[in-house]
């Protein structure tokens, strides 16, 4: 057993060495990132617990993936075996507006994930009295396995909610999503739109993120 565990070690050591230069470099070069919670499992037998990282969206054919980097803690019965970076990484995207499927993943909708509700700062609450709000958005990242140097980790769903009011910037990029059903490309633009916004409201920093 302890042969395994330092095997495990060694591995998450050496892939943070080598990943870990890669992500500080494309750092340098992107603006703030959307820094979500998320667990999984380490080779069936341990726990994943990280952040995952999103610097974009992209078309890739009729569906939308979310890019961006892993970071995280393997951890066994209570003790810490490693720390692991991993990027680039995709992740399929399952889009809702109001409850109505904007975008799936191939055609089929995944097991709806625990959700976060993105909150901006207070000055972005102070509205006029006739301002509509607009359809809630909520954006799901689907469970995909990671490749680390070998070793599997397998992440859970991740989503979040996200409330805009029409007559604001971000609420009238929430407000596009509805009407862009089939329209892939511009649904890119306006979901890459709105991370930049939300990014700048937020300082890419997960304290923006509360329980729904």
């Amino acid at each position: 057993m302890k042969i395994a565990f330092s095997r495990i070690c060694v591995l998450a050591a050496a892939l943070c060495i080598t990943t870990g230069h890669e992500a500080r470099a494309q750092s340098a070069h992107r603006p703030a990132v959307l820094t979500l919670p998320v667990t999984g499992t380490f080779q069936k037998t341990a726990e994943f617990t990280g952040n995952i990282s999103i610097n974009r969206f992209e078309r890739r054919g009729d569906r939308i993936v979310a890019v961006g980097l892993l970071s995280g803690v393997v951890s066994q019965a209570g003790r810490t075996l490693g720390t692991v970076v991993v990027g680039e990484l995709t992740w399929p995207v399952v889009i809702k507006s109001g409850g109505q499927l904007i975008a799936t993943i191939g055609g089929s909708e995944m097991a709806t994930p625990p959700r976060r509700s993105l909150i901006a700062s207070p000055a972005f609450r102070i509205l006029p009295v006739q301002a509509a709000a607009c359809p809630v958005l909520n954006i799901a990242l689907g469970p995909i396995n990671v490749d680390a140097l070998g070793a599997q980790i397998s992440l859970g769903a991740v989503a979040f909610d996200l409330s805009g009011v029409s007559g604001t910037p971000l609420g009238d990029l929430v407000c596009a999503v509805s009407e862009l059903l089939g329209n892939v490309a511009d649904l890119v633009n306006v979901l890459n739109s709105i991370l930049s916004l939300v990014t700048g409201l937020l300082g890419g920093l997960t304290g923006g993120l509360g329980g729904v």
